[in-house]
């Protein structure tokens, strides 16, 4: 599995197949989407995180594997957005937000293909 992050496009709004909102804190983890995970076939999948003003967030997209969730690809905010690009496997993923300060509300757009 190949996990790249991409540079924040100029200002754009996060977009992609599935949206979710939350609220984050410095400290605190939310798994999306609502609280649960997906399933999907082999190929791309690609989200974005915009993240509270002043807030720094961690964006993971985990793998279910062998009984646990286990990271596959991650990213941090720069300039309030985080993007992953990563080729995976068929299988259980999920998103985990992660709060490293500040908080407020964020948006997580993301698509598999």
């Amino acid at each position: 599995m190949t996990a790249e992050p991409t540079p924040p496009a100029d200002g754009t709004e996060c977009s992609g197949q599935v949206s979710r909102t939350g609220r984050i804190a410095a400290g605190r983890t939310q798994v999306q989407p609502d609280g649960r995970f997906y399933r999907v076939p082999d190929g791309t999948q690609e989200a974005c995180l915009s993240a509270p003003d002043g807030a720094r967030v961690v964006l993971e997209l985990q793998r279910f594997t062998g009984g646990a969730f286990r990271t596959v690809a991650r990213a941090v905010t720069a300039a309030g957005t985080a993007r992953l690009t990563a080729e995976t496997q068929a299988g259980a993923y999920r998103y985990r937000v992660v709060g490293l300060s500040g908080s407020g509300e964020y948006t997580l757009a993301f698509s598999a293909r």
